[in-house]
């Protein structure tokens, strides 16, 4: 009787009440949301002749001992990619929403149209993040899906953990889906997406390989033929008979350059190592010169790497012509040097930049850079913010020699490029 008399003069615990008892009921014994929805962590698109492809790499709840998730890869093909989003849900049973995705792999066979039509579907409608991370390859996207979900069982990794790491030490740049579209819808039209390759390698060398894989990325460096990644494909621990091959997600550290929404190249390391020299923020590169002689030397092949970097530009206007200056300034160490046939011979005494290795060292240097400005001049992409840094320093100058241009969006060709070096000893 004391507890109604108490209930009468609190009103509020009795909606509390009744909130309880017509809400826990459906709370406890309703389905999960996994039950209708699946999470999906890495979407891939490509198209195949007419047919776009679209498979994705979902995560399933599921208890067990280990703790580990369940990925599952779907996909579903149809000739738009709102048709290939249905089929795929039609396969997997389950609703799909790509708020998640932290990663979209894209077939190389998709980037010869304007990739801009492609992915406003998945940004407008499917709620795909503009966070998610671009990354191109050679393979079959689902095959690359597949690949990656081994990844953390073969080296503790995930994929999203790479393509991170490959955005801060070797593209050292966005290459999100935010991205894209600023350089898309900007003057200069022109942006990068990272690339990585799916390879068949022996199963008997896939120890070597992941450890060369390991070692790459803890350097900064990822070298042609250093797995990051394990595949699905293959038997598992095979001894002896004839050696099984498998999948391995190889990373050279390549990068596309887009221009207006296409693929124009494929840049190599060593144009990336070129754009990275006058960035300011890339210190994790190291450089290799060959066939040094001189007072200290004997067909020496030397290796450094760069410790600290100051890189300082500026600009200028000789009779209507813009000139683009870009000092730097290197603190190298040196890691390794190979003489007389004889190899891994580290000696640090020898650590001094002598005349002919500091001419050796900016030759290279300025060779790269030239290299790199020619394609960048070839594709009219300006992915230096040459563009950027005249409008912000000397805009009246600069759009009177844009103006001065039959084709303005050609203006890197009519720009002086002067590079500057200094080499020294950390």
């Amino acid at each position: 009787m004391r507890f109604f008399n108490a209930l009468k003069k609190t009103p509020m615990l009795i909606i509390f009440i009744l909130i309880l008892i017509f809400f826990t009921p459906v709370a406890v014994f309703s389905p999960g949301e996994n039950k209708n929805r699946a999470i999906v962590t890495a979407v891939g698109i490509e198209k195949i002749e007419d047919d776009y492809e679209v498979s994705f790499l979902t995560f399933i709840p599921t208890p067990n001992q280990t703790y580990k998730e369940t990925n599952s890869v779907v996909s579903g093909k149809g000739k738009s990619i709102a048709e290939a989003i249905y089929k795929a849900q039609l396969n997997l049973g389950k609703d799909i929403g790509l708020s998640h995705a932290k990663t979209t792999i894209l077939g190389q066979s998709l980037l010869k149209e304007d990739l801009s039509k492609t992915l406003d579907y998945l940004g407008r409608v499917a709620s795909l993040s503009e966070n998610t991370v671009l990354i191109a390859t050679n393979a079959k996207v689902k095959e690359f899906l597949i690949t990656t979900q081994s990844l953390d069982k073969d080296l503790g990794l995930k994929l999203e953990n790479l393509v991170g790491y490959n955005s801060s030490k070797v593209y050292l740049t966005d290459t999100s889906l935010e991205a894209f579209y600023k350089g898309y819808y900007s003057p200069i039209k022109s942006s990068l997406i990272g690339y990585l390759s799916v390879e068949e390698i022996e199963e008997s060398s896939v120890d070597a390989v992941i450890s060369t894989g390991e070692s790459g990325q803890s350097s900064g460096e990822s070298k042609g033929g250093a797995s990051s990644g394990g595949g699905n494909g293959g038997s598992e621990g095979s001894s002896g008979g004839e050696p099984t091959t498998k999948k391995q997600i190889v990373n050279r550290a390549d990068t596309m350059l887009i221009r207006e929404g296409k693929m124009v190249e494929k840049l190599s390391e060593e144009m990336l190592n070129s754009l990275n020299l006058i960035n300011p923020d890339a210190v994790d590169q190291t450089i290799r010169i060959e066939h040094v002689n001189d007072e200290s030397y004997t067909d020496a092949d030397l290796t450094y790497a760069i410790r600290e970097k100051k890189v300082l530009t500026s600009s200028k206007f000789e009779n209507g012509c813009p000139i683009y200056c870009t000092n730097v300034i290197l603190d190298l160490e040196l890691l390794e040097m190979q003489s007389s046939g004889k190899e891994d011979i580290l000696l640090t005494e020898l650590s001094k930049i002598t005349p002919k290795v500091q001419q050796k060292l900016q030759g290279k240097l300025k060779k790269d850079y030239a290299k790199m400005l020619s394609v960048l001049r070839k594709n009219k992409t300006d992915i230096i913010g040459v563009y950027e840094y005249f409008k912000k320093n000397d805009r009246a100058n600069f759009d009177k020699f844009l103006e001065n241009l039959d084709d303005p969006e050609d203006f890197l060709n009519f720009i002086n490029f002067q590079l500057v070096i200094k080499v020294q000893a950390n």
